[in-house]
């Protein structure tokens, strides 16, 4: 079932993140593909494996105007949790809400505290539109064009510091075992016994919890010494020894990226294979042109995965006026409206004057997801009218 296409509007007000959605739903994940983006030093790519019947992986990289001006560039990679029964639409809500919520930030704030709010809210926009049928892992680099860096991750999807000689894990895996290692007198035989071992602790999109029950593990930027890695666990899972000698010895982006997922496949496959490499994360999140033109108060969003390239403009009036999605350890907002004051009596021989109506002022506060989908699809000239500017790309440059 795939009603949630419908539904997204009304949970994320971002034509941005209505048409990666979609796009990343699309047939093309069912086969590999792969890109190198030279001009970023960026390579992308995915396999479905040798065993699996459909690729729950989805990943991008995305650069974005947001809606105040702030140029930012995100790495990003979800691997939809095997088992489940929508774990591909899951990793692409997440991926197509984390890229709505940048792109219609209209107030400047911390890296860290927009990482947060975008990563609360696809775990609020997969919970909400999926019901506990998908979850996914995540794994991001976030980077600012004013050099701040950020990266997290939730779930067993893995980030590594890279450079030619040497890699080092950066993520921290979400997995009972390691639950357990905090512990005291952490027991790891009853996890062996059971078959256990590596199961998730935590994912996007859990039934039974709220976005600020999420546990999310950051990475600060400068233990990014040059490049870097996001990989799915089929990527590193299959052959973890030859998976570390292999990028080891990889000194461009492009050759990481391909040896990799030709020694998993060679390893058996059994998994979705997911792989983004970056030469230089530094040099990747200053690349952003800021003698590009954009309209003014439109957000913008390119993105590239597989050999595919998009472009889309945000043309939601009422996408994010108020900020994030999410507000990390904030109460309800209060509504400033003020309240009704009494009409006061009209003086002796003097009749009370009736004000004409006002039009009501459409809210457009922060959290205002209250965009009916049914009207929307009741206008299709209103929708051609305002459908972002997408252009798609195979070429195999950038």
């Amino acid at each position: 079932m795939n009603h949630w296409l419908d539904e997204i509007g009304s949970v994320v007000a971002s034509s941005v993140c209505r048409d990666v959605a979609r796009e990343y739903w699309g047939p093309s994940w069912r086969m590999a593909a792969s890109r190198h983006i030279e001009s970023l030093g960026v390579a992308v790519g995915t396999h479905p494996g040798l065993l699996r019947h459909r690729n729950e992986d989805r990943h991008g990289l995305v650069q974005v105007t947001s809606l105040n001006g702030e140029r930012l560039t995100a790495a990003i990679l979800c691997d939809g949790v095997g088992g489940s029964e929508m774990g591909d639409a899951a990793a692409s809500i997440a991926i197509a809400t984390i890229i709505g919520v940048l792109v219609t930030c209209s107030r400047g704030m911390p890296m860290k505290a927009l990482l947060s709010a975008a990563i609360r809210a696809s775990d609020d926009s997969v919970r909400s539109l999926l019901h506990g049928r998908g979850t996914t892992t995540l794994s991001i680099i976030l980077g600012s064009a004013q050099g701040q860096i950020v990266g997290a991750n939730v779930g067993d999807s893995r980030i590594f510091s890279w450079r030619s000689g040497e890699l080092t894990q950066l993520s921290i895996d979400d997995t009972l075992e390691n639950e357990l290692r905090q512990l005291p007198a952490g027991d790891m035989s009853a996890l062996r016994a059971r078959g256990l071992m590596g199961s998730l602790s935590q994912a996007i999109g859990e039934a039974g919890r709220t976005a600020n029950d999420l546990k999310i593990n950051f990475i600060d930027g400068d233990r990014f010494s040059k490049g870097a890695i996001l990989a799915s666990d089929g990527a590193w899972k299959e052959a973890p020894d030859g998976f570390k000698a292999v990028l080891s010895h990889a000194e461009l982006a492009s050759d990481a990226m391909r040896r990799v997922i030709a020694l998993a496949t060679w390893a058996g496959g059994t998994d979705n294979i997911s792989l983004i490499a970056i030469d230089d994360v530094r040099k990747l999140i200053r690349s952003v042109d800021w003698n590009d033109p954009v309209e003014s108060r439109r957000g913008r969003a390119t993105v590239w995965h597989g050999d595919t390239k998009l472009v889309l403009m945000e043309s939601s009036e009422r996408a994010m006026s108020g900020g994030p999605l999410h507000n990390e350890g904030q109460a309800k907002p209060v509504d400033t409206h003020e309240a009704p004051k009494r009409p006061s009596k009209p003086r002796k021989n003097q009749q009370a004057r009736k004000k004409p109506p006002q039009p009501k002022e459409e809210d457009s506060r922060q959290l205002a997801f209250d965009v009916k989908a049914d009207e929307r699809q009741g206008k299709e000239q209103h929708q051609a009218a305002i459908k972002p500017k997408v252009e798609i790309s195979t070429d195999r440059d950038d």
